[in-house]
């Protein structure tokens, strides 16, 4: 494994996607409390309910 190549080892190949921390490519923003938060996110179908469970996550964070 030693001599192996780059491309031969099974750890090092990775995904392309993975590799692009941060990438917002082919993503699609949602933005929240009045563009204080933007959440991407890749099913723009499911914007909503994204929608719905940040808004159940702040309510809970301040009934505790």
């Amino acid at each position: 494994m030693r001599n192996a190549s780059v491309s031969q080892r099974p750890s090092l190949n990775k995904p392309h996607h993975k590799l692009l921390t941060g990438a917002t490519m082919d993503k699609y923003p949602i933005m929240l409390e009045d563009g204080k938060t933007i959440i991407f996110i890749s099913d723009k179908s499911k914007e909503e309910e994204t929608r719905l469970k940040y808004r159940m996550r702040a309510l809970n964070n301040l009934v505790k």
